[in-house]
């Protein structure tokens, strides 16, 4: 789980989720707005020299006038001077003022899409983002768990499971107690991990040498977010060989040529339930046997009542033939009702879309609609008089 949030949350790691979701922030919504507020900043710029060619425009314009005022002649010098100033501050106003209304009428017109678009790519980045983050958690939970609510963790529910341990410990008095919590912690990471060879109190098991370390290896494995007993076991197993070892740990730490098991971590309050229904099956078997003998019983009882050359009543057989009817219509409805009871449920399989449906419409109690009971003795309340 260290290596999992070190995966998510590390900084200097290039490989983890908030690394990544850094990169792409700054590429792909940093850097836009970033052009877009220098362009801004430059809008200013193009606004005084778009002011500064009007006015020259203007002027060039009034010297145009006067010109044409003074009905010189189209061959005149004067003239034809005014005319090719009044062309030249034409076109470079009409140059930068075209400019200038482009971008203001592209903001004006896409400032909602641009809007829109930054939210969205937020969107995509935020969820893979979380998408990397919880397949970093899942990367160090078993293949296939059993799921059970969090509603059933509660103190009121883990009551039972405490009992059962209790009456455990009472049923089986040859195993020694272990009073010191030290001691009771390092059997359960032993009983936990008898199956890793590679992993948790076994991780210096190894049957080659040991090979020193080296610390540049190490250094650029923990800074991809590993952590370093793992990162020591892999170098120690590739002879210092980073690259190996780090397909080593990203491959979860296992060997390719062995495929492990599939291992599925049943929850404790599954094994409570299983208990219970084991113990339930032997009630009912005990139960089946005491109506067995019961039968048996009645039976020896009737044969002696009746005599052993005298057939039965008719009315005898009808009602024991009913009774035995009855008795067994139960039993196939108590073996029906527990059959398929030893078998785990199925796990919960969250890659397929949950169906939800809509709560139902919340009730009040009112009180004026409840029934409400007699007031009298049952005579008077009935309308029955005598």
């Amino acid at each position: 789980m260290k290596e999992a949030t070190n995966a998510i949350t590390r900084a200097d790691a290039p490989h983890s989720a908030l690394a990544k979701l850094r990169r792409d922030m700054d590429f792909n919504i940093m850097n836009p707005l970033r052009c877009h507020v220098v362009n801004n900043r430059n809008m200013k710029t193009y606004l005084d020299k778009r002011r500064r060619r009007l006015l020259e425009f203007n002027i060039a314009k009034r010297e145009m006038d006067d010109c044409v005022k003074k009905n010189l002649h189209q061959t005149d010098r004067r003239y034809l001077a005014a005319q090719s100033q009044l062309e030249s501050a034409k076109l470079a106003f009409h140059e930068v003022d075209k400019h200038i209304f482009e971008w203001l009428y592209i903001l004006e017109e896409y400032k909602g899409d641009i809007l829109d678009s930054c939210l969205q790519t937020l969107k995509y980045l935020q969820y893979e983002f979380f998408a990397t983050s919880a397949h970093s958690i899942s990367g160090v939970l078993p293949a296939r768990m059993e799921f059970r609510p969090m509603v059933e963790m509660t103190p009121e529910h883990l009551e039972a499971q405490v009992e059962m341990a209790i009456q455990e410990a009472e049923e089986n008095p040859e195993e020694d107690v272990v009073t010191d919590f030290s001691a009771r912690l390092i059997e359960k990471l032993a009983k936990d991990n008898k199956n890793k060879p590679g992993e948790g109190l076994d991780s210096c098991a190894d049957d080659g040498p040991s090979v020193p370390v080296d610390p540049l290896s190490l250094s650029s494995l923990l800074s991809q977010g590993f952590e370093e007993g793992p990162a020591r076991q892999a170098l120690r197993k590739f002879k210092n060989d980073t690259q190996a070892a780090l397909d080593f740990l990203i491959g979860g730490g296992e060997h390719h040529e062995e495929e492990p098991e599939e291992q599925v971590r049943m929850p404790t309050t599954v094994r409570r339930v299983q208990r219970l229904k084991e113990r339930r099956k032997a009630q009912q078997a005990k139960r089946q046997k005491e109506e067995e003998e019961r039968k048996a019983k009645e039976e020896g009882h009737r044969q002696r009542l009746v005599g052993p050359g005298r057939p039965l009543p008719e009315l005898t057989i009808i009602v024991v033939l009913v009774i035995h009817e009855v008795r067994t219509g139960l039993d196939v409805a108590a073996a029906a009702s527990f059959e398929g009871l030893d078998e785990p449920p199925p796990p919960t399989d969250f890659s397929k879309q949950v169906e939800t449906v809509p709560l139902p419409e919340q009730i009040t109690l009112d009180l004026s609609k409840c029934e409400k009971g007699p007031l009298g003795p049952p005579s008077q309340s009935s309308g029955y008089l005598g």
